[in-house]
């Protein structure tokens, strides 16, 4: 009980506020509340290659569009990374984690199933063919986002090669080196 009430309290000051006299009832600040549902968002949140896809797509539809101006103004390319390419990378890094415990849940449910009585294994082995076809039509859509990023990684290669500052030399290598992180972070997936 005394240990409870040590931890009420510490919550208090950034989660709860004070149980008002009558009801001895707790209530949990805006603060807890967004935390939660951070949390929340995070547990829930599953892969989605198709988000993926379109974010890659995004990408690359943004860099063809902009690519003339992009050309003949180094600026330009500055802004799209900054803007366009470094803005999606968190969105990238969280659907790559995604995928990743989406792969180890899928491993562990089919380990499980497997562990499963003879009188079981029709029933293992169609639910196994049904988690294998969800996983084949990801995999297609993960192609195309080795493509598009494939894609976004000449264009990148083609701007350093002509132009002469160092500075967005260093830029158009940064994101070079995300994006094969990103590949790389899929491939072990």
């Amino acid at each position: 009980h005394e240990r409870y009430n040590h931890i009420i309290k510490q919550l208090l000051h950034y989660f709860l506020w004070p149980p008002d006299r009558d009801n001895k009832f707790y209530e949990l600040k805006s603060y807890a509340r967004e935390f939660c549902k951070l949390i929340e968002d995070r547990l829930q949140d599953q892969f989605n290659p198709t988000r993926t896809e379109k974010i890659f797509n995004q990408l690359t539809h943004s860099l063809d569009s902009r690519w003339n101006s992009i050309t003949n103004n180094p600026e330009e390319i500055c802004d799209w990374l900054d803007i366009e390419f470094n803005g999606k990378q968190a969105d990238i890094r969280h659907q790559v984690e995604s995928l990743d415990k989406k792969v180890d849940e899928a491993v562990t449910s089919i380990q499980g199933k497997a562990a499963s009585s003879d009188d079981e294994v029709l029933e293992y082995l169609k639910s196994v063919d049904s988690e294998l076809d969800i996983i084949a039509a990801q995999i297609d859509e993960l192609n195309s986002v080795f493509y598009s990023s494939e894609s976004i990684r000449i264009k990148l290669r083609q701007l350093q090669a002509q132009e002469n500052c160092e500075h967005l030399s260093d830029k158009i290598m940064d994101a070079d080196m995300l994006l094969l992180k990103n590949e790389k972070h899929l491939r072990a997936v």
